[in-house]
């Protein structure tokens, strides 16, 4: 008897640890799969495109209007990428498909930027729709970024920074046969 309660303890101990060794290598592989989805999101917003068109985004308040319907083609074209790149990204970050953390510290100023410029158009398409919904992720992603501005998320990040004068040590003296000795400039290679 004492022995088929100890087996069964035994068993259950073992199913616990299994479960949550399982539950762990879930979580791994989740975080495996954000990887891919970051690099080509920050692939995107390091663009020279992605920057011409969020330049354009800043210039809105220029248009005259707060309709996308309104704008020149290429201006609501530009502007309705922008506005939909950030859409896109707040849903993956409001499900758990890309790093919040990461999105909110690297490129919630961005975020906000765009919204405060997007954001009389984005109200006035809201106004035309029957449902009344339109970039609601990427609203929320804003309301995110308020809550904890990206200095703050880098803080909780524990980013560190270099201190003193002179960020590197001082550069190494080069030889070139022929030519004599010099000291290497900050930024400069050696090649």
């Amino acid at each position: 008897m004492a022995l088929t309660i100890l087996a069964l303890v035994f068993s259950l101990l073992a199913i616990l640890v299994s479960g949550f060794f399982a539950l762990r290598q879930v979580r791994l592989l989740e975080r495996a799969n954000m990887f891919p989805v970051a690099v080509d999101m920050f692939k995107e917003f390091r663009s020279p495109e992605f920057k011409e068109k969020v330049w354009t985004v800043y210039q809105l308040n220029e248009s005259g209007t707060e309709d996308f319907e309104e704008l020149p083609p290429k201006v609501k074209s530009d502007a309705l990428a922008v506005s939909h790149f950030w859409d896109n990204l707040a849903a993956l970050v409001a499900t758990g498909a890309a790093p919040e953390k990461l999105i909110l510290a690297f490129m919630g100023g961005s975020a906000l930027a765009c919204w405060e410029k997007l954001w009389p158009f984005i109200r006035t398409e809201r106004q035309r729709r029957t449902e009344g919904t339109y970039q609601e992720f990427y609203e929320d992603l804003v309301v995110r970024v308020r809550k904890t501005p990206p200095e703050q998320m880098m803080e909780e990040l524990k980013l560190q920074k270099i201190s003193g004068k002179r960020p590197f040590p001082k550069p190494p003296r080069i030889s070139t046969p022929g030519i004599g000795s010099r000291q290497v400039e900050d930024g400069e290679h050696n090649s």
